[in-house]
């Protein structure tokens, strides 16, 4: 089981990431950090995980994976509850329906997560690499 913070699968997630020349292409033209925000709803833990990710131009400038509150600045933060990021890195929900059906919320510049949606594609595909069996 894969434990929550860890800093070794941020650095594998900025890594992947960086290592892909796909993600390279289709992130080339976002600026700024994402934050991935997994909330606690009883199951595991008992408080709040972000993963930050300060994206420029196609690389991933840093990758932190913090418990508690997160104070970095960002562009755009995705988040939901462990039960449902589970069922995505299952496989059990796919994420655009899941964002359809507000199981995944978002806040922050929604037009430029939106224009990067491969790229988005390609951080939680990294996510669910990593912490399929958490």
């Amino acid at each position: 089981m894969v434990e929550i913070p860890n800093q070794e699968i941020a650095k594998k997630i900025m890594d992947d990431l960086n290592e892909n020349e796909s993600y390279r292409k289709t992130a080339r033209d976002w600026e700024g950090a994402i934050i991935i925000k997994f909330l606690s709803d009883g199951n595991k833990f008992k408080k709040k995980y972000y993963l930050y990710l300060d994206l420029w131009h196609g690389k991933v400038r840093g990758a932190e994976l913090i418990g508690g509150q997160s104070e970095k600045p960002f562009e755009c933060y995705i988040s939901a509850n462990e039960t449902d990021w589970r069922r995505l890195f299952k496989g059990e929900i796919d994420p655009t329906i899941a964002m359809r059906m507000g199981k995944f919320k978002f806040q922050g510049n929604l037009d430029k997560l939106i224009r990067n949606t491969k790229a988005t594609t390609y951080i939680l595909k990294y996510l669910t690499k990593y912490l399929k069996d958490w």
